[in-house]
């Protein structure tokens, strides 16, 4: 189970890598620092940037990455 979900990460940290808006957004951070969701606020930039990218709602990867992202739980601030 454990290699599946390290999978998922990673799998997620490449579509991130693919997508982001650059070295500020979200999406990198993500990316950057090994598929961590940093905390409820780092998770929810994600997705805002997620959605605002065009082909979100078409793109078979970007809706596999949102769903990642929506179910991690992030680490308690």
């Amino acid at each position: 189970m454990a290699s599946t979900l390290r999978g998922r990460q990673q799998n997620a940290q490449r579509i991130a890598y693919d997508w982001h808006g650059g070295q500020w957004s979200p999406l990198y951070s993500f990316a950057s620092t090994g598929g961590i969701v940093h905390s409820a606020e780092h998770q929810a930039g994600i997705l805002r940037e997620i959605d605002s990218i065009p082909e979100a709602a078409k793109d078979a990867e970007l809706a596999a990455l949102r769903a990642y992202i929506a179910s991690v739980i992030p680490p308690a601030s």
